[in-house]
Order: structure tokens, then sequence, then C-alpha cells
């Protein structure tokens, strides 16, 4: 347990997607009516040699047409997001990103726009590629395999990633899925729940992600049993002072489910009575922090309390409000 009275910590956590420029709405826009078509997320990832979506290496003249489809169902709601490599690229990408925006915005099919960044460790890996054929891993790294529920039915479109064995920048998740997919070397299990990966150097964890459970595992389990059956997502609930009471502040989560991996659980909701409910909690060692918003995309966060959760298991917690110490501490790293 983490005493709440003393200032243990602090961790300026930059979000990539908070702290991105957004025309024309906030990255926590309100959630539209349930009844009308949520805007279509579109990537496009802008890297130092080629342009991607979905995979696949596409033209300016491709995003046009990409989108202008999309729009025919309804709204859409473009994401510019670039390498590091492709940072050189900028003046260029700005030019077609407002001529896209312009041309949605006169046809009433977009709110918004998101322009971010890509993490360096994705940056690396798609920085090299120039041509389809660097799309393609080689045959031989090939595994197959499949992943069950934690009932032992096989399970669809569950998002399976490797991972190094040590992994500074975590993985982001909301909802039970992938927060940034883009980040990751990903895959989906079909509809009777197979999927095949491409190890290469480096990869030595295999996960695996879905509302209905998650798993972590080592490479070489997995190369043995070449199955992946979910765990239940353990849960964290409870409360913080309502809205309009004290200093305002979120809930955020850090989980190791193992060693050197965290994954990272940001922009939890919070009802005005001050209620929250995260119940996509990896199971195992997890730290609960209260995170303090300081402007221009930074959010401070500060630890709170720390327990290690089984899978299905329940945390409830009580968050005071937020001490003088901490307060002080935010003013001066704000300045």
């Amino acid at each position: 347990m983490i005493d709440r009275d003393i200032l243990v910590c602090a961790l300026i956590v930059f979000r990539l997607l908070a702290s991105s420029a957004v025309w024309g709405q906030s990255a926590d826009a309100t959630v539209p009516d349930a009844k009308k078509r949520e805007p279509k997320q579109i990537d496009i990832l802008i890297t130092q040699h080629v342009i991607l979506h979905e995979n696949k290496i596409v033209t300016w003249d491709d995003v046009a047409r990409i989108l202008k489809s999309e729009a025919e169902n309804g709204k859409v709601d473009p994401h510019f997001l670039t390498t590091i490599g492709g940072l050189p690229r900028q003046e260029e990408v700005r030019q077609y990103r407002w001529r896209f925006y312009k041309e949605l915005w006169d046809a009433g099919k977009i709110d918004g726009m998101v322009v971010g960044s890509i993490s360096p460790r994705a940056s690396e890996r798609l920085d090299k590629i120039r041509t389809d054929e660097d799309l393609i891993p080689p045959e031989s790294h090939r595994l197959d395999g499949s992943v069950l529920e934690p009932n032992g039915t096989p399970l669809a479109d569950v998002q399976v990633l490797l991972l190094p064995e040590k992994h500074i920048n975590g993985v982001y998740l909301k909802g039970g899925r992938l927060r940034d997919p883009h980040d990751e070397k990903l895959t989906t299990s079909d509809a009777s729940g197979q999927f095949r990966v491409y190890p290469a150097a480096g990869d030595e964890l295999i996960a695996a992600v879905h509302p209905r459970g998650f798993l972590i595992t080592a490479l070489n389990e997995f190369r043995m049993t070449r199955q992946l059956k979910l765990q239940s997502w353990a849960r964290v609930f409870g409360k913080r002072p309502a809205d309009g009471e004290g200093l305002p502040q979120g809930v955020d989560l850090t989980c190791y489910p193992v060693p050197g991996i965290s994954f990272h659980l940001y922009e939890i909701e919070i009802l005005q009575d001050g209620s929250f409910d995260q119940r996509f909690v990896p199971p195992g060692r997890v730290t609960i922090q209260r995170s303090i918003k300081a402007g221009q995309g930074t959010t401070f966060a500060f630890p709170v309390e720390e327990d290690t959760l089984q899978p299905g298991e329940s945390y409830e917690m009580e968050l005071d409000e937020v001490p003088e110490a901490i307060r002080l501490r935010v003013e001066q790293l704000s300045q």
C-alpha cells in the first residue's frame, strides 16, 4: 500500500492522442447518441518512405478515394499518424490534410481530425518499409495457433501481438482492446479462432487481447502448445470526489502481468458522482494512480495504491481529495 498523503513520485505522462493537434474537436469529445453512426476512424500512417493504410502502401490519391468512399456511409474520423522518420514530410502532410479536411467539412462528413505520433519502437519497424515486399514476413518464421475464451470456446477477432522481453513504453489499452494497434506487431484471429504470427529476433512474449479476456505468455511456451487460452480480466472500481469537489483528478492504472512489460489504462471514464468501474484490467501487479491534467497535453500521475489481482478478481478503492503537497507539486512542475 502506498501512503495517500505522502508524495512518493510523479510520473509525467505524455499521451500521444491527448497531446495531438485535433482539428475541430477535443480528444475528449462527448460520446455521440448511441442511435447515430459513430464517425468511422481511418488511420493513415506517414512513414519515412511510404504512406500506409490497413497494412498496405497507398498514395495520397488512394487516401482521397478511401475517405470519399467511407464518407458515403456517414461521417469519418481521419487520424494522421507520423513516425519519427516521417517527420520531415510534415509540410507535405499538412497540405493534403487540409485539402481533405476542407472537402469533407464542406460535404458535412467530418467533425474533427486527429494528428498524432507513432511510438519510437513502432517507428523503427515502419520506417524500414519501402516496397510491398517489405510487408511480407518470411514464411520460415510463420507460427500458426488458435485462441480460446476462458471457457474453452474458439474466439474470433482477438488481437494477438508479439512483444520483446522488456518494453520501455508499454502497451496502451482501452475498452478491452489495444488503444494504439498501429504501435504493435499485430494480427487478429479469424472466425474459428485461428491466427498466424511471424516472430522475429527480439520477440520473446505473445499476448492476446479481447473484451472477453486477456493473456500474455512466453513465446517459447506458445511454440509448444500453439494455443492461447484467455484468462478473465480483473476489475478495479470505486469512487473519487464528485465533480466540483476539490482539484479535478482522474484515475489511471499501470498493470504488470509479467515482469518487464507494462499495460496502461488511461482516460478511465468517471461519472459526475465520482464513481468509476474499469472491467478490463490485466491480472497481475496493478498500480493505481491519481492523474491531474496540467494543460498542453501534459498529465501528472501520482501512485496511490498497489496490489496483485488474480484473473476475475475485483478491487474496490476510494480516492480522497488531492493532498496539498501534491497540489503544490503540480503547480511547481507546471511552471
